[in-house]
Order: structure tokens, then sequence, then C-alpha cells
């Protein structure tokens, strides 16, 4: 819904804010509130790209941050550009289930005729960012399917399996599972993914070049997204500030490393520093 989401969005907040007993309420933008944590600890006048990277939603603010200037309100001249799409670490794990985890339920499988499993049979699966498609995994209708190319398939154990995340509805446990994973591969250049809740003894081995090729097209759109903000503000960053849990993969790190390698990148405390930004206009707003 582009802008007109954004106003709905804010409405319902302001509503349930108001519902629960808060009087004065003023929004801020992550990546802005991040920015504000940050500029406790420069020394000097610094154009700076905040990038936070959550996991539903990839956000930009190129502003210029400046301790001399903490305690202004208005900051809007300081403010370059900001951008932002509606994709984040949510996007990377469903593609690490589609692509790599998604064998073991089933997908690439045949029937005992040579047909192939229609992929549309695991559509909604790995979707917890879409109700309507979850809800259609989850369908009587999804079952029957299931049911039948089991009855079909050469080998019906994957699908089996994907039966019983179905009838179980485990899709979150599942995807919990794989972020779980993938954050280990943050730390370490392999990992066992561990999924005893679907059947006691199912483990696959992932490694860290395999999320790589699954983060390919979102760190695209993430390029596109800086790349955007620095034409639209016609400078150049003398720093990059990472926020957001998906800011802690050196993956990503790497990636923002290369693309721009004349730029600073530091990373934030990547959970705390929104809110750590968000009391300080709190304080300069109301104390």
């Amino acid at each position: 819904m582009g802008e007109l989401g954004n106003k709905q969005a804010e409405a319902l907040m302001l509503r349930a804010a108001h519902k629960v007993g808060f009087t004065h309420v003023e929004f801020i933008h992550e990546p802005l509130a991040a920015a504000y944590h940050f500029e406790q600890t420069i020394e000097k006048p610094t154009n700076a790209m905040v990038v936070d990277l959550g996991g539903g939603t990839s956000d930009v603010t190129f502003c210029l941050l400046s301790q001399k200037k903490a305690e202004q309100l208005d900051r809007s001249q300081d403010i370059f550009a900001t951008q932002g799409i509606r994709q984040g670490g949510i996007v990377c794990d469903k593609a690490l289930a589609n692509g790599v985890v998604s064998p073991l339920f089933g997908r690439g499988g045949r029937t005992e005729s040579g047909k192939a499993i229609p992929n549309m049979l695991f559509s909604g699966v790995y979707d917890i960012d879409n109700m309507p498609l979850m809800s259609e995994f989850y369908s009587p209708a999804r079952s029957k399917l299931i049911s039948d190319y089991i009855f079909e398939c050469a080998d019906p154990l994957p699908l089996m399996r994907l039966q019983r995340v179905q009838k179980q509805r485990l899709t979150h446990q599942m995807m919990h599972s794989i972020e779980l994973a993938k954050i280990k591969l943050s730390d370490q250049s392999e990992t066992e993914l561990v999924l005893p809740f679907v059947e006691k003894s199912l483990n696959l081995q992932i490694d860290r070049v395999q999320v790589s090729e699954t983060m390919d097209e979102w760190l695209s759109k993430m390029f596109i997204m800086i790349d955007e903000a620095i034409e639209q503000s016609n400078k150049q960053p003398e720093i990059m500030y990472l926020t957001g849990g998906m800011g802690l993969s050196p993956l990503v790190q790497h990636a923002l490393s290369t693309r721009y390698p004349d730029i600073t990148i530091t990373v934030a405390d990547a959970f705390s520093s929104v809110v750590f930004g968000a009391l300080l206009k709190a304080k300069r707003l109301y104390l």
C-alpha cells in the first residue's frame, strides 16, 4: 500500500497506545533512533548511513550525526535520505528453507509413474509472514492433496514429514529452528539443523556457503536501497552503522564491506540501540 500503508500502520499503533492510557505519543523511525544512540559516541560531525536490518524490514537513514546538535529536537535538516523495503531476515530464512531444507520434506521428489511432485504442495509451509498462504497450507484441501501424493510417491517418507508439519501446525517451530541454525553460522562455518519435533532423528548439516547463496537476492535489494539513499542525498557516507539482528551476520558485514570498501563499517548493539535512541528522543521531548 506504500505511503497509505505507512499511515494506516501509524494510526493503528496510535489508537492502541491511546487505548492503554498513553496521552502523548511520538513516532520515530527505527534507524533514526539507532542514529541518536550512536551519536553519543562520535567525536566529530559525521555523515552516517544507519542500516537497520530486522526480521521483516530493512531500512536506512542517511544523516549528519553531531554531539553538538544532539539536544536539538528538530533534526530534519540533518536527515539527508531515508529508504526502506519490507524484507529482512525472514526472507533469508525462507530462502534457506526452500533451497536447502525442503528436500527433507519431499520437494524435488517424484511419483512412482515419474511425475514430479508439484511445488504448489509446499506453498505456505515456510510463510510465517504471510497468514493467507500459511492458512491455505493448513487447510483440509491441502491435507487431502498431501495424502494423495503420499499414496502415489515413490519415496513417501519425506512427504509424510510434510504431512506431520501440516497436521500438527509446526511451521513456526520449524522456521524458528532454521533461524537458530542460521544464527549459529554467524560464529561457525557449519552447523547441524535438528528437527526432532518432526522426526526423532531428523537433522541436516548446513554450512555458511549455503546460507550465503540463499541471501543473494535480499542483499541485492539492500544494495539498491543504500545506493538510492546515497544518490538521493548526493553525498558519500563516512561510516555505515549496522543495527538489527541481520546486522550481526558476518555474511552481511562482509557483503557490505566488499560493496563499499571506502566506508567504515561499525556494528551496533543489535537489540538495544533503537530502544536507547527512542529513550533519548523521549527525554528531549518530555523532560
